[in-house]
């Protein structure tokens, strides 16, 4: 949770004002240009995020004795993709669709996940497969949020060198500070679970986080 709010940068903030504040103004060919503008940093770090999850779990593997380094490599990949996620519902929302957000994020993911989840555990599975039944539907919410900012934009000839830069510029001079923002949020929700856990234990931290 952490790390794929981190990782979003504040480019799914951005991308629900500018895409919204270019098709107000007549500007709609800048918004192929937003969204690559957003997408390639964030692609980049979660790239960066996997690999470090890649190079920390073959440096400590003891830091995780429950799950298998795959696992861990896994896990930190549904976390890019799950940012990824973000930045195609804020396009689809700064195209003005407000009911496609809560019916993917807040409706179908939560309950593929609980379906999964007690199907998992009328199979008589462990943890590890609690936890892929719990990421596994995200790549599905993924690729529909993509068909959507697809049908939704209209491709043309690309901008000019000048206001590209000057596109990238302004979203990232807003976007940045909300992403600062959103990681300092993030971690005020989620430390004290983190904390519960390294001073207790594990479940411990599981019953204080659905406590709070």
């Amino acid at each position: 949770m952490i790390v794929s709010n981190v990782a979003e940068l504040g480019a799914d903030t951005g991308l629900v004002r500018f895409v919204s504040r270019a098709r107000a103004i007549g500007r709609d060919d800048e918004v192929p240009h937003l969204i690559r503008t957003a997408v390639a940093p964030v692609l980049l770090v979660g790239l960066a995020v996997v690999a470090i999850a890649g190079a920390v779990v073959r440096a400590r593997p003891e830091l995780f004795p429950v799950l298998s380094p795959g696992f861990i490599v896994g896990a930190s990949t549904v976390a890019v993709l799950s940012s990824l996620t973000a930045l195609t519902l804020a396009v689809v929302r700064g195209f003005g669709d407000v009911a496609t957000y809560p019916l993917l994020q807040n409706i179908a993911l939560p309950l593929l996940r609980l379906a999964g989840i007690v199907g998992v555990l009328l199979a008589g599975l462990g943890v590890t497969s609690v936890l892929i039944a719990w990421m596994a539907p995200l790549p599905l919410i993924l690729i529909v949020g993509c068909a959507l900012t697809w049908r939704m934009v209209e491709r043309g000839p690309r901008l000019k060198p000048a206001r590209r830069t000057r596109v990238s510029r302004d979203f990232w001079s807003f976007s940045a500070a909300r992403g600062v923002a959103a990681a300092v949020e993030i971690l005020l929700e989620w430390a004290d679970v983190l904390i519960v856990g390294a001073l207790v234990s594990p479940r411990a931290a599981g019953i204080y986080a659905v406590a709070t």
